[in-house]
């Protein structure tokens, strides 16, 4: 999969764009900046061209103050909540909710809204997400799902910054198998 990049908070759109072969779902990468800043109040859109629906998941580093620091995902008339009211958590071991690539949050739509907002304390590394095509994950998934019982499902999120700003990145999603 590849991807845009962009810092959260900048209330644009983020739109995904197909790999070079053509055959590759949509995929984006969207981020708070790390550590964020107090009073946060941010809305982001995330739009999948040609998809109806996309899978979620957050980088394992995201972190934030549990219920105070927080993102929501919504449709894109910003009526309608997909998942949690809040997703945080993780800093100094608090509790956390965020979608993992194991188990992703499912939107079923191909452009949604995203939204962070923080307090005044308490900051911590902040938030990355992936979304991603919804019917190429399953795809993926479950061709590795079909193992033979010689092998492992690996799973890998590998996100590779082209330059020191984090402006663009390459997102990838290998699910592949290896060797027990």
């Amino acid at each position: 999969f590849e991807a845009v990049d962009v810092e959260g908070g900048e209330g644009g759109v983020v739109v995904g764009e197909k790999t070079s072969g053509g055959s590759e779902a949509n995929c984006v990468v969207l981020e708070s900046k790390h550590p964020y800043d107090d009073y946060t109040n941010s809305m982001d859109m995330i739009e999948l061209p040609g998809e109806e629906s996309m899978v979620v998941w957050f980088d394992p580093k995201t972190k934030t103050e549990h219920s105070y620091d927080y993102v929501t995902f919504w449709d894109e008339n910003k009526q309608e909540r997909y998942g949690e009211e809040k997703y945080s958590g993780g800093r100094d071991g608090s509790s956390q909710n965020w979608p993992t690539l194991e188990n992703p949050l499912r939107i079923p739509a191909g452009k949604c809204a995203v939204s962070f907002n923080s307090d005044g304390s308490n900051n911590d590394w902040g938030w990355k997400l992936l979304a991603c095509s919804a019917s190429e994950f399953k795809a993926k998934t479950k061709q590795a799902s079909g193992a033979d019982e010689d092998q492992t499902v690996k799973k890998e999120w590998k996100l590779t910054h082209l330059d020191g700003q984090s402006v663009r990145s390459a997102a990838h999603l290998s699910l592949m198998t290896a060797p027990k």
